[in-house]
């Protein structure tokens, strides 16, 4: 930290000393702000206040989150930066079931940690599609039979005798 001077280094100290929570992740958010607007990369940052670049960015991200999260730290009820990163990545990928998880946040409709509540609303939307490697396949009747690797029961399908030409 050496090489900044003047207001920077005491933004920098502050985010350093920040240790002990006294910093909301929206302050912590606008002092970022500053050191970057002072042409600070993020690498810079993170390595002058021996943090990971990851550490940054998450906290640099909720600049861009709704207001209705931001209210979530003003109002004490989300004080977790991870927690908040969480919901505003869902809230941009999947507006409508998000907005209806912060609708519940707000109600106190939600038991346990939220970011568990997160993690559950996001699961419905997560699932990719994987490459299967099919050991065996077997056709009897209308039926198509693959055996999958990893698997212990066959997927079974029938399929109509037009299909079959």
């Amino acid at each position: 930290m050496s090489e900044l001077t003047g207001e920077l280094k005491k933004i920098a100290e502050s985010l350093q000393n920040n240790r002990n929570d006294k910093r909301n992740p929206l302050e912590e958010c606008e002092a970022l702000k500053q050191l970057l607007n002072s042409g600070m990369s993020q690498a810079e940052i993170a390595k002058a206040l021996n943090h990971s670049r990851d550490w940054v960015a998450i906290r640099l991200t909720l600049r861009k989150a709704s207001d209705e999260i931001k209210q979530f730290v003003h109002d004490g009820v989300i004080k977790d930066c991870r927690t908040l990163y969480d919901l505003h990545l869902f809230e941009k990928t999947h507006s409508h079931s998000a907005h209806n998880l912060i609708r519940k946040i707000r109600n106190n409709e939600i038991s346990g940690p939220y970011r568990v509540a997160i993690a559950n609303a996001k699961s419905g939307f997560t699932c990719k599609p994987r490459k299967q490697l099919v050991l065996r396949a077997r056709q009897k009747g209308n039926s198509l039979t693959l055996h999958i690797v990893g698997r212990k029961s066959p997927f079974i399908f029938d399929i109509p005798k037009e299909a079959w030409s």
